[in-house]
């Protein structure tokens, strides 16, 4: 059995228990591709690999707007085509265009590291709003690394508890923190998503 754990969401009334998800896989909603594409916040000119493709949810959605997604890998086998089975942080080739993904949360920093390490163009993770705090996380990513744009999302979008679509978890803020390797003035902008 999974560790139980009390999700406590800021702004939010309700707190629910629940079975961590196994391998902390929560497919996220197929709209936060589709509010960075109303933005004009990715790039068509470029290629992107998905790093925890799960089901497929945020590279189907990439696909159907017509973006170029050349890669996609999992730890675990889910079914979506031609994917690359094996663990991220054994993968070690440079990738030239994106990196996209909605990670585990408990590799968040190290999952970004990696990322920036192997992306030439931009590296996009969903995540938690919270990211932006802790001092050690400061310290070891945004002081040096900080991104080009943190895109919290005004109306909360669902990540689903290994992929269940009948869990809906929208207690918590997310938001997308965006870096981009061609672009090195050091400043963070906001860009709130509608």
């Amino acid at each position: 059995m999974g560790k139980k754990i009390r999700i406590h969401g800021l702004g939010a009334s309700n707190h629910t228990d629940y079975e961590r998800a196994e391998n902390d896989y929560y497919s996220t909603d197929p709209s936060a591709i589709t509010l960075l594409d109303k933005y004009d916040l990715l790039d068509k000119d470029t290629s992107y690999f998905e790093t925890a493709v799960g089901g497929g949810a945020l590279a189907d959605e990439l696909k159907r707007l017509g973006y170029n997604v050349t890669k996609t890998l999992d730890l675990i086998d889910r079914g979506y085509p031609n994917t690359i089975i094996g663990d991220f942080f054994k993968y070690k080739h440079k990738f030239n265009g994106s990196l996209i993904t909605n990670p585990p949360y408990n590799k968040i920093n190290d999952w970004i590291l990696h990322s920036l390490e192997l992306a030439s163009d931009k590296v996009y993770i969903f995540c938690r709003i919270q990211t932006l705090e802790s001092m050690n996380r400061y310290k070891l990513i945004f002081k040096d690394n900080p991104p080009v744009y943190v895109c919290p999302f005004v109306k909360r979008i669902n990540c689903y508890r290994n992929d269940d679509r009948s869990f809906k978890q929208s207690t918590i803020c997310y938001s997308w923190f965006i870096w981009d390797n061609h672009d090195n003035t050091g400043e963070t902008r906001i860009k709130w998503l509608i």
